[in-house]
């Protein structure tokens, strides 16, 4: 079972990936960041709002096999760790319903921003995305802490004790290095498409499951 788990993880963790590639690449020489928090891309005025129908959907078939084996590595680390397994399986389900708010309001502001700019101006859409902003900044915040920080840190602990039977070069392949990772690459080529760091991240503890598995 822990096989099939890791294989559907893989194909999930992938899905995640992709999804957030239309969400961060306009292929538009003049797209640039605006508005007084630079948090506004004028690539969305002309982006085609299919593309963060596509983005959300990824995400949507992407994200359960992704907590399937987060839940699935607690599980293994309970046998020697009842304290990490029990904060890994709250931070799953926390991450099981923020995770996809969090990816359902990266779709929606630039569809919103898209629309209110056609009719009104854009102090109007800054405004209108300033305010979906209060209401979803807990949820967002939540996710980046119960999906990113905490399993990364949690997970990384339980290699290095030798909980999970992996070698400790593993540890070096969790999101928070691979978003550093990416990141610097991005820089460096800021027009080559990468596919998501957090996916990334799950597509590398599906792969770790499936060593286990072996």
């Amino acid at each position: 079972m822990d096989t099939v788990i890791g294989i559907f993880g893989i194909i999930s963790g992938f899905l995640c990936a992709l999804a957030d590639t239309p969400l961060a690449y306009f292929f538009d020489a003049n797209n640039k960041k605006i508005g007084q928090r630079k948090d506004i891309q004028t690539g969305w005025q002309t982006a085609s709002s299919k593309r963060f129908y596509l983005s959300f959907l990824l995400s949507f078939l992407g994200q359960p096999g992704c907590y399937l084996v987060i839940w699935r590595l607690a599980e293994m680390i309970g046998k020697e760790n009842d304290t990490i397994c029990s904060i890994l399986k709250i931070c799953t389900f926390l991450g099981c319903y923020t995770g996809l708010i969090t990816h359902a309001v990266f779709c929606i502001k630039p569809l919103v921003y898209k629309n209110i700019f056609q009719e009104a101006s854009l102090k109007s859409a800054e405004n209108a995305l300033h305010e979906t902003d209060k209401l979803t900044i807990l949820p967002v915040l939540v996710c980046s802490v119960t999906l990113i920080m905490i399993p990364a840190f949690l997970i990384s602990a339980a290699i290095w004790q030798g909980i999970l039977p992996v070698s400790r070069l593993w540890i070096i392949f969790n999101p928070i290095f691979l978003m550093i990772a990416m990141l610097a690459v991005k820089k460096a080529f800021p027009k080559l498409p990468m596919i998501g760091f957090m996916g990334t991240g799950f597509i590398v503890y599906a792969a770790m499951l499936l060593v286990i598995a072996r």
